[in-house]
């Protein structure tokens, strides 16, 4: 295509505001005040098919003493042949004082890799982030489009 047959072309004039696809799962959180606590204590079960013999059990424990979050997690499955395999882990992790942690099924708590907001910081931002939708933001001005 030539440059005089391009340069006749309609030019664009206004973008779509996009963000990527939010997480919108919720996940429990308990932000740490300084005094020791236990977290959890949970066993969760799946079952075969027909409901007759465990196929994956998870036990995890988390509690916080002198501010030190501790885990502790079994795991049990079973593999091909109906061999069962058993894990266990210890874990400890030194945290502050007002340190936020989320509780992940199977892993108990943990110090989330993200920024966490509340539900009604979550939708704030997305309001301003969508803004009013004839703002100068939106438009491409004709020098960009040169």
């Amino acid at each position: 295509m030539e440059k005089k047959e391009v340069e006749k072309m309609k030019k664009l004039e206004r973008l779509e505001k996009r963000v990527i696809y939010p997480n919108v799962q919720f996940y429990g959180a308990y932000k740490h005040n300084g005094q020791d606590i236990y977290l959890c204590n949970d066993v969760d079960e799946d079952y075969n098919e027909d409901g007759t013999q465990i196929v994956n059990k998870i036990a995890v424990e988390s509690y916080i003493i002198k501010n030190v979050l501790y885990t502790n997690l079994k795991r049990e499955y079973i593999i091909r042949g109906n061999q069962k395999v058993t894990e266990e882990s210890k874990q400890s992790v030194e945290i502050k004082e007002d340190e936020l942690l989320i509780y992940l099924k199977g892993q108990g708590f943990i110090i989330p890799e993200y920024k966490m907001v509340t539900i009604p910081d979550a939708i704030d931002l997305y309001n301003l982030i969508k803004g009013d939708e004839t703002d100068d933001n939106s438009v491409r001005s004709e020098e960009e489009n040169s």
